[in-house]
């Protein structure tokens, strides 16, 4: 659980649930007290132990150690206020950018067993581990009467349980001990108290949970009732409202009293805009004008400072009438000055920031800094100063809010470190300023578009941005792992906005095959240009082809720490899957529900590298489809294990069937990430290629190989002759992509980290290609090799008048030859089945690990849903 405050508000909670993300950030999207919250709590995280710049503090709290805070406290009723207000005086008042606990002695162990599995500050204070295992049954059975003494004698005092738990208090919990004192000796019940309290073990038979929680639970006790006695020093009072204690020496120093527009304004949260953040910063604001009512006329001008090296030291308000500026930050540094005048008519709508990560001295060490500002206006206008390009933070107000100020943080001595928009409810603007700040839209502006008013989601303030900024779309949260809105991680976009034109275009999307980068393009059919936009640093892709008018309205993804898969779903119910989906896939944008379609994406990665996708978000627009919250489950009806078609199962007016055996289905295999799952698996996916039709060639690519014998093929390619669309499935090799020249070769893929030979990855590339050519023949059959247990290790076709090569592992003769030969009434196609070949946790490939022979009935194609196309990658 976590003690929060809504900085709105200043009311104080508890979220009961509560998630350790990272760090000391927590996951709370799931509880619903935060939903009733401010936008402070937007983002689903919340940053403990961290008192820096307005946003509110918050502190977690055990569940266990709240209850012997409570037990402690009784008779009474904890005053959460109160609470929170001591808690908040105790926040570290370092510059460590990772707090994990507050300014307060814990009496944690400093003997040999701290931090290991014997460390009893890891045990419960309020119950055993062990469940056969009862505390008062130890403590009876250790503190029985015996015949040789006077019982319940200590010291030539007499002992009663109201002595003992006066002494003890932290104990009462265990027995009601008047109704044992006939079979107990109260003598040896407090002795065993103190000595398990103080954790002696020579005290009695007891075993090492009883020891651990008895010991745990005084020490909690003791830190708890510390704890109350600094609220009731402190004299806080249970309806305090302010969240910053002057006494206190607060880590931000306001440096002057508020103006008084400012009164009652709210601020959304706080991000930091440089790093490595400072400690005890000043913070400070400035009014854009005096009162609501000089709203209709005002005309302010903003005024920014900049540093020697170019970098934003300050801001803050220009007075032409009297040249004078009032400022926020270190005057010592202004160096020149930009002025951005609020024209008459408009108002101030957002500001975006400009950011660049430079190096220090220090090798390998990079700060962000502030090179940029924009001054976005609400009806299609701006004033941008210093450099353009970088990864921008972009402030906005609240929906039905109007901007009045502007707050900074800064150290003495150093450039800005956050700034934020302070605002006012536009209740309280005056009627004749409601067109100025668009709560009505003016009639005598000439071509005004509705849609060019700057009106973006208020999540776009949640994210840095690296590349496109998505001002129109709604914005969501990036999963699985969820980013601090507070802190300066950048997130690279790629938008999916389709051309403006009447051409006919084929809408591609692409996705690396190990989730390394994305692209889109758009593919005209008269083959006149090709527009293409691409993020990361692709080096096999898969690609998705969709008509014109087809929009993808559901976004899928499975992975833990990061995406190891990707399932989206368009309006024609077509499935697009990179990866492995798994059964707890989590849908973004709820689901597709909310009758939007997906206009984009956002994400980041582990490294520069990108080396691993670990946060994933989508970009959304309305959308109006007959089939848009539908979903068709294109699985096999006839299989439990229920694994997807990509992108869609044989479109004929009449029902396919399988033929014989699938041949590397096993119910066990050994591979480095998954040992001992069958193949294919639940989170396999199943594709299939039509063999009725003359071929030109065959193509595949083969990955590199695993310490499991596997058939390591990742795509085929069936390029037809006379004119026949081709097929496939998999991903395409990039040919020598940029990103990969002057590295080593052992560097190229995350094949280093296990499951592979490295003599392989020093000689070859990760992904091969390979071709057969067919010259117009048709199949007649494909042969398959497999091991003693089942598992598919190699392919061969054969022709009318040749053969392929061998592809995988083929090894003596082979163990089926399956027979494609028309015949009336029917064709044969090959299911491919298609899963992880697991070779380590960092990197896998998607790879054939089994093929079924189908009959497709002929002359059974569904007019209405053609097969995809895809010329341009063969």
């Amino acid at each position: 659980m976590i003690i929060a405050r809504d900085p709105e508000t200043q009311e104080t909670f508890i979220i009961e649930k509560a998630r350790h993300h990272r760090d000391n950030i927590f996951d709370v999207s799931d509880d619903e007290e935060v939903a009733n919250q401010g936008e402070a709590f937007d983002s689903g995280l919340v940053t403990v132990y961290y008192c820096e710049g307005p946003q509110a503090f918050a502190a977690p709290f055990h569940v266990d150690c709240y209850k012997v805070l409570a037990d402690a406290y009784e008779p009474r009723d904890i005053d959460l206020a109160t609470l929170y207000d001591t808690l908040e005086s105790l926040c570290p008042r370092d510059d460590s950018v990772y707090r994990s606990h507050l300014d307060f002695d814990y009496d944690k162990p400093s003997h040999k067993v701290a931090f290991t599995a014997y460390d009893f500050s890891f045990a419960s204070p309020n119950r055993v581990s062990d469940d056969d295992i009862s505390v008062g049954g130890e403590l009876k059975r250790n503190s029985r009467r015996s015949g040789s003494s006077t019982p319940h004698i200590l010291n030539g005092e007499r002992l009663t349980p109201t002595r003992i738990y006066d002494d003890m208090p932290w104990a009462k919990y265990i027995l009601h001990v008047k109704t044992h004192k006939l079979t107990m000796d109260m003598a040896l019940y407090y002795k065993n108290l103190v000595a398990l309290g103080n954790g002696r073990l020579k005290e009695g038979d007891f075993s090492l949970p009883v020891r651990m929680h008895l010991q745990n639970r005084c020490r909690l006790w003791g830190v708890c009732t510390r704890l109350l006695e600094e609220c009731s020093t402190n004299g806080y009072s249970a309806n305090k409202t302010k969240t910053k204690t002057k006494k206190q020496e607060p880590l931000i120093k306001y440096t002057k009293k508020t103006d008084e527009i400012l009164n009652g304004a709210i601020q959304s949260p706080m991000p930091l805009l440089t790093f490595p953040p400072c400690s005890r910063t000043i913070y400070d604001s400035v009014s854009l004008m005096e009162e609501m009512k000089d709203l209709e006329k005002a005309e302010p001008v903003i005024r920014v400072y900049w540093g020697a090296s170019k970098q934003l030291v300050g801001i803050g308000i220009y007075d032409p009438v009297t040249d004078t500026a009032r400022t926020l930050g270190s005057k010592s540094l202004f160096r020149r000055t930009q002025d951005a005048q609020i024209p008459p008519d408009n108002w101030l709508a957002a500001i975006f920031i400009v950011t660049k990560e430079v190096p220090q001295k220090i090798p390998k060490v990079w700060r962000r800094v502030i090179v940029g500002i924009k001054f976005v206006f609400l009806y299609d206008d701006f004033v941008s100063f210093g450099e353009p390009v970088g990864d921008v933070r972009v402030l906005v107000p609240k929906p039905w809010h109007t901007v009045v100020g502007i707050g900074a943080t800064w150290k003495e001595g150093r450039g800005l470190e956050s700034l934020v928009l302070l605002q006012q409810d536009q209740e309280k603007v005056p009627k004749s300023a409601h067109c100025r700040v668009g709560m009505e839209y003016p009639d005598d502006l000439e071509g005004l578009e509705v849609s060019k008013v700057f009106r973006p989601d208020p999540r776009i303030a949640n994210f840095l941005w690296r590349g496109w900024i998505p001002c129109r779309p709604g914005i969501w949260p990036t999963y699985p792992v969820r980013l601090d809105p507070l802190m300066p991680m950048p997130v690279e976009t790629l938008m999916l906005t389709k051309p403006l034109t009447d051409e006919d275009y084929n809408f591609v999307l692409g996705v690396d095959a190990q989730f390394r980068g994305f692209e889109v393009l758009f593919e005209y059919k008269d083959k006149t240009k090709t527009v293409r936009r691409s993020i990361g640093l692709a080096t096999a892709m898969h690609y998705f082809v969709m008509d014109s008018d087809e929009q993808i309205t559901k976004c899928y993804i499975t992975g833990k720490d990061k995406i190891e898969g990707i399932r989206l779903v368009t309006d024609k119910t077509k499935h697009f899957i990179v990866g492995r989906p798994g059964p707890e896939e989590m849908g973004l944008a709820k689901q597709g529900l909310s009758m939007e379609s997906i206009e984009g994406f956002h994400c980041r990665w582990s490294d520069d590298r990108n080396t691993s996708l670990t946060s994933l978000g989508v970009l959304t627009l309305e959308f109006s489809s007959v089939n848009l919250a539908e979903e068709r489950e294109d699985k096999d009806q006839d299989n439990i294990l229920g694994h997807y078609w990509v992108p869609e199962r044989p479109q004929t007016r009449f029902p396919i069937e399988e033929s014989g055996q699938i041949h590397g289905r096993t119910p066990m295999i050994e591979r480095l990430r998954y040992p001992g799952v069958g193949l294919p698996s639940r989170q396999a996916v199943v594709t299939w290629l039509d063999c009725s039709k003359p071929l030109e060639t065959i193509s595949i690519t083969m990955c590199h190989s695993t310490t499991t014998k596997l058939l390591m093929m990742t795509s085929m390619v069936f390029k037809y002759a006379e004119g026949h669309e081709p097929m496939y499935f998999g991903p395409f090799p990039i040919d020598s992509p940029e990103h990969e020249k002057g590295v080593k070769k052992q560097d190229r893929c995350a094949c280093i980290h296990g499951g592979s030979f490295e003599q392989e990855i020093e000689d070859i590339p990760h992904y091969e290609p390979d071709k057969w050519r067919v010259y117009g023949g048709y199949l007649k059959a494909l042969r398959v090799w497999e091991t003693e247990i089942g598992v598919l290790t190699g392919l061969q076709f054969v022709a009318q008048e040749s053969e392929s090569q061998k592809w995988g592992f083929c090894d003596g003769e082979y163990s089926h030859e399956l027979d494609l030969q028309s015949k009336e009434g029917m064709t044969w196609g090959i299911k491919f089945f298609l899963d992880s070949n697991g070779r380590n946790h960092v990197s896998e490939d998607i790879v054939v690990v089994a093929v079924q022979r189908i009959k497709v009935p002929k002359n059974g194609d569904n007019p209405q849903r053609l097969p995809y196309k895809k010329s341009r990658y063969m």
